[in-house]
């Protein structure tokens, strides 16, 4: 602001000076258009200083919780934003935006990442998030089996004890809140924490128990006062583990030095501290340890499996090193249309097991699809259908719309290959206009003309409420679940020109939407409903190009044929050699040969007399008619 008074002082300086020279209206003129800006602009720049000020005086200084797109965190977070930043009258929607992107992390981060921050897509990325993640039915559904996959206890020790009241209780809460009435769940609840307790805490809790139903507020005190005691023994005895600790580290450690040897690498640590025999996959860890003659189980000498005195596997409680446990990513699928084999890799003390089973799913692909305006020959816009396939390098368009549009058609030959190299032969192509419904996008561009461009797409109409589409946004195709007739298929070099940034992923195993000239386009794998999965037939186009055809009855006939070879004379041999090694062309592109003579002449004998008699006797004909 200072800078701008300083200019407005030194020019008013160099006028003044000016005007004494030449007093004239154009420099009076010249004085009241700079001041007009002047005041204009420092008018302007204080607005700006005054709502950036307003700006700043609305910050928010509480730390707002984090989400990364857990169903059972959603509440929580969506009435704290809602509160603080989304109903905040104080903060315009490029803050709200700002808080948004800074609070969200994960699964929930990648669904708006791609949104560019502006005004405009606060409102699309916070319907985005409602639509994704406020759904009753899977927040309940999370915190159900966060009670039933609580883990069970081993041991007698309050942290477990903690945990698990803690995650039971937590989560009942959370019910509560979602208007799930759980008050007469505790024949239900208490048997299932019941299951998970540790057989000393388990039998201490049936001692108390009578024949009438023990009730969860019951259960809950008694953990509490358990819990209360452990914690009370534990505090006593730290201070005499710790001394006892140190007191026989420095021993120890020495002696473990002394014996201490990797099995695998010989080197000083214990076999699962080996980065080498971590690095290996489960499978050749198991080939190591029999190899080396281990046991399995703690992964030492000198014993079996089943004499091993060690703890199981903390994945499956079986008796086998965690290190060697497989889990479902070890398995090993081979998949074909008729069955899936699923075949188990062997672990320590279970044999190879072989499962057949014909359960095949078959995940539908919607492609992209827009409807767009498209000009014929008098001016007059249409609208259409169109496929985006940034697989094709030309782009196409019915006979049908064609002769819709009426316009001109140039003459051409073109073969276009496909799958397995099959072909098509297309004799027509057209320069249509076209322009977006949403934009002020045009294009003029050459299309390849084609009697259908391709089956219905979608192959089946189905429903759209199950992707919960944001309702703020503007697609490309508003009916691109309803299977249709296809007009216009735009390639490659079509697609990337009518791309925008801006993408929308819809969850796991949804289609993405992605931001265009034409309008959010949406395609990707869909998981239909079973009573909509009718989708089973996949609808193939099948080419068979002229010059493949011509090939196969060429083939046919050749097969058919008796392969009756012609036998050439000497001569014919030799004519034909001849013609190779003195043939040439000319500039017209003709042919030009010396004739062939024999070799073995015979001699004409005195020939010569009787040719000049002939010739004295035609020499007077030859005069009359020289022609």
């Amino acid at each position: 602001m200072s800078a701008l008074d300083d200019l407005y002082k030194e020019f008013r300086e160099v006028q003044y000076q000016i005007e004494l020279i030449d007093n004239t209206a154009s420099e009076t003129n010249d004085r009241e258009t700079f001041e007009d800006s002047y005041f204009d602009t420092k008018s302007m720049m204080q607005s700006v200083i005054d709502s950036h000020v307003q700006d700043t005086s609305q910050e928010v200084n509480v730390n707002l919780p984090q989400f990364s797109g857990s169903y059972s965190e959603w509440t929580s977070f969506h009435d704290t934003f809602n509160s603080l930043i989304h109903e905040n009258k104080g903060l315009n929607d490029i803050r709200r935006f700002h808080y948004l992107k800074g609070v969200l992390k994960g699964e929930a981060l990648k669904c708006i990442e791609s949104l560019k921050i502006s005004g405009a897509n606060y409102a699309i990325a916070w319907d985005t998030l409602k639509k994704r993640y406020k759904n009753t039915r899977l927040i309940v559904q999370e915190h159900v089996q966060a009670i039933l996959n609580a883990p069970p206890l081993n041991k007698t020790i309050y942290s477990g004890l903690r945990q698990l009241l803690d995650t039971v209780i937590s989560n009942l809460e959370a019910l509560k809140v979602l208007n799930i009435n759980t008050n007469s769940w505790d024949p239900l609840i208490v048997p299932i924490i019941t299951q998970k307790l540790d057989f000393p805490t388990k039998r201490e809790w049936e001692a108390k128990l009578n024949s009438e139903i023990p009730k969860l507020a019951d259960l809950q005190e008694f953990l509490n006062n358990k819990c209360n005691l452990l914690e009370s023994l534990n505090s006593g005895n730290q201070k005499l583990q710790s001394s006892q600790h140190k007191t026989h580290a420095i021993a120890n450690h020495a002696s473990a030095n002394d014996k201490l040897t990797c099995s695998f690498c010989k080197k000083g640590h214990f076999i699962f501290q080996c980065a080498d025999f971590l690095k290996l996959a489960v499978t050749e860890r198991f080939n190591q340890v029999k190899r080396l003659n281990l046991c399995v189980n703690c992964l030492k000498h000198n014993h079996s499996a089943l004499n091993c005195k060690s703890g199981s596997c903390k994945e499956c409680n079986k008796k086998h090193n965690t290190l060697l446990h497989f889990n479902k990513s070890n398995q090993t699928i081979i998949e074909t249309p008729q069955s899936i084999e699923t075949i188990q890799q062997p672990s320590s003390t279970e044999p190879l097991v072989v499962t057949n089973h014909c359960q095949f799913d078959k995940p539908y692909v919607l492609l992209s699809t827009a409807q767009i305006h498209v000009e014929d020959i008098h001016g007059k816009y249409h609208t259409c259908r169109v496929l985006l396939d940034v697989g094709s390098q030309l782009n196409f368009i019915s006979s049908t719309l064609c002769k819709l549009l009426n316009v001109p058609l140039r003459h051409t030959k073109l073969t276009v290959s496909g799958i397995n190299n099959t072909g098509n032969t297309i004799s027509h192509s057209a320069d249509i206009k076209f322009k977006s419904r949403l934009s002020k996008f045009s294009k003029k561009q050459q299309f390849f003309v084609v009697d259908k461009v391709t089956e219905n797409l979608p192959a089946q109409t189905f429903s759209s409420k199950e992707l919960n589409l944001p309702q703020s946004l503007q697609l490309a195709d508003p009916h691109f679940n309803v299977s249709g007739p296809i007009d216009i298929l735009m390639g490659a070099q079509l697609f990337w020109q009518i791309l925008n940034k801006g993408q929308i992923s819809l969850g796991h195993n949804k289609p993405v939407l992605q931001q265009t000239h034409l309008g959010w386009i949406i395609g990707g794998s869909l998981n239909i409903s079973p009573e909509q999965n009718s989708l089973n037939h996949l609808v193939t186009n099948c080419h068979i190009g002229a010059d493949i055809l011509h090939k196969q009855v060429e083939r046919f006939f050749q097969i058919e044929d008796f392969g009756n070879k012609r036998n050439f004379s000497s001569e014919e041999i030799l004519c034909e050699e001849h013609f190779r090694q003195n043939y040439r062309r000319d500039l017209d592109g003709r042919f030009m040969v010396q004739l062939p003579f024999k070799n073995d002449t015979t001699p004409l004998g005195n020939s010569l007399q009787t040719a000049t008699k002939r010739f004295i006797a035609w020499r007077p004909n030859f005069k009359e008619t020289p022609r």
